[in-house]
């Protein structure tokens, strides 16, 4: 992914979750969850991401105490969106990163209707 349109990525991410938000999938959930995109020249740009109440709330910046941290780059993460990619293939392949508590982790698709 080129400059430019990781820069638009970035920018519109927060927005993007916001619609895809599955209120549905967040049930009894109340977690905060760290995604970092992983930019063209190997650069995280961290967002905070905030469910509770059955709503979501997305910021950039790193999480305070996050229950899981994602890694992956915007690439893949465009790729997910598009279902041209799946969870289980890119952490297979170690192009998505997780570390913290993994169940936290695989409910992430399902939050964001990505392919699961």
């Amino acid at each position: 992914m080129r400059a430019l349109a990781h820069a638009v990525l970035v920018r519109a991410l927060p927005a993007v979750l916001a619609r895809r938000f599955d209120a549905r999938s967040a049930a009894g959930l109340d977690a905060e969850l760290e995604l970092r995109v992983i930019g063209p020249h190997g650069e995280a740009q961290p967002f905070t991401i905030r469910v509770q109440d059955g709503g979501c709330h997305v910021r950039p910046g790193p999480a305070g105490r996050p229950g899981v941290t994602l890694e992956l780059s915007g690439r893949d993460l465009v790729a997910l969106a598009l279902r041209q990619a799946a969870w289980p293939q890119l952490l297979s392949a170690r192009r998505l990163r997780m570390h913290g508590d993994p169940y936290l982790g695989l409910r992430f698709p399902p939050l964001f209707r990505l392919a699961a």
